[in-house]
């Protein structure tokens, strides 16, 4: 199962990497903005922090702008994997960037069903929001394992990125789902590797 650290500060996602089983690393808008640098000083510093892929969102509606986005920022490295929403617009631009063999997360992911689409569209991960999705209502394990399901039924290479995670106990059920990926704000990065008081307890002093 691949473990991604949601962040842009890369003194984080440095410290996460030396524990030796990151995979990548995750952004948004909303980090890039808090962040408070060039995108592309950003995303440069979290290349080098560490050896695997990172995630960086359109932040333009329609399909056009999208893919040109994307034609910016692939000249930055081959390694930035482009998060696109789920909408009309962006499986469009999904499509067109699956085309061009350009690696594409379909992200802001509430229901099976866009999973789905995306997954047709070419997607190579789908981001379902999982606290976010219990907030709206819906049973995200359920609508998890629906995702797993569909994917797995008809032969779709796309994997399903757990995202908007909140808890040690979400993460113990997106591993029980045997989903293969899920990305972690730094502060549940923290809970997920910190010693347990029983393990310690045990150690001699």
């Amino acid at each position: 199962m691949e473990i991604w650290i949601d962040s842009a500060e890369h003194e984080a996602v440095r410290r996460a990497q030396h524990l030796g089983f990151l995979h990548g690393v995750t952004t948004n808008p909303a980090l890039i903005r808090q962040a408070g640098q060039p995108l592309e000083n950003i995303l440069e510093n979290l290349l080098a922090a560490q050896p695997g892929p990172v995630a960086v969102q359109v932040t333009v509606e329609d399909a056009e702008r999208m893919v040109q986005q994307t034609e910016e920022w692939r000249g930055i490295s081959e390694r930035l994997i482009i998060k696109i929403p789920a909408t009309r617009e962006g499986y469009r631009a999904m499509g067109i960037l699956s085309k061009r063999s350009v690696p594409v997360m379909a992200t802001v992911i509430f229901h099976p069903h866009q999973a789905l689409l995306a997954a047709k569209a070419g997607a190579h991960y789908v981001a379902p929001y999982v606290t976010r999705m219990q907030k709206a209502g819906i049973d995200s394990m359920a609508a998890l394992a629906t995702m797993r399901a569909i994917l797995a039924q008809h032969g779709f290479k796309t994997r399903i990125l757990a995202a908007s995670l909140s808890s040690l106990d979400q993460i113990v059920q997106c591993a029980e789902l045997g989903l293969p990926a899920m990305t972690l704000k730094e502060d549940l990065f923290e809970v997920l590797t910190q010693d347990s008081p029983q393990t310690r307890a045990c150690l001699p002093m």
